[in-house]
């Protein structure tokens, strides 16, 4: 362990073969146990590949049960012991003055982005960054869940 270097960044990749509903709320415990806030956490995969319902899992273990996939709305938040920062990427194009001028000023307290058609968000070296990549081929319930976690 590098203690004094904070560069140095934890990095553990893992793959997760989901069948079923049930598999997916598993993969969303394990995933809650492993989240230290502040956090960023990005979400991609095809349309219906299950972002929402991880995301909408995640939200309800953080106490917040009323986040929905808003194509309306870019940016949601959500007040609570862990503010909630629900982005959907859909339709919008992701830089830098966006990041700054409407999520970095959300950034109080104990907070968790969970940011939907996301691949990327600029990297905080300070926080917990997690990407969530769902494979999902065919039109089963089978996906496979790659999760890279940088803490």
């Amino acid at each position: 362990m590098h203690h004094g270097n904070s560069n140095y960044n934890m990095s553990s990749t893992t793959t997760t073969g989901v069948n079923s509903i049930g598999d997916t709320y598993r993969y969303c415990e394990q995933l809650f146990k492993a989240i230290k806030v502040p956090a960023i956490v990005t979400l991609s995969g095809d349309l219906g590949s299950g972002k929402t319902t991880i995301c909408k899992e995640i939200a309800k273990r953080f106490g917040h049960h009323q986040i929905n996939s808003s194509s309306y709305q870019t940016v949601s938040f959500y007040s609570g012991v862990t503010n909630l920062i629900h982005c959907d990427f859909f339709r919008a194009d992701l830089n830098e003055r966006f990041f700054d001028e409407e999520i970095n000023p959300l950034l109080v307290g104990d907070w968790i982005i969970l940011a939907e058609w996301c691949d990327s968000m600029p990297m905080n070296p300070h926080v917990q960054n997690i990407t969530i990549r769902i494979i999902h081929s065919d039109g089963s319930a089978k996906r496979t869940i790659i999760t890279k976690i940088i803490s």
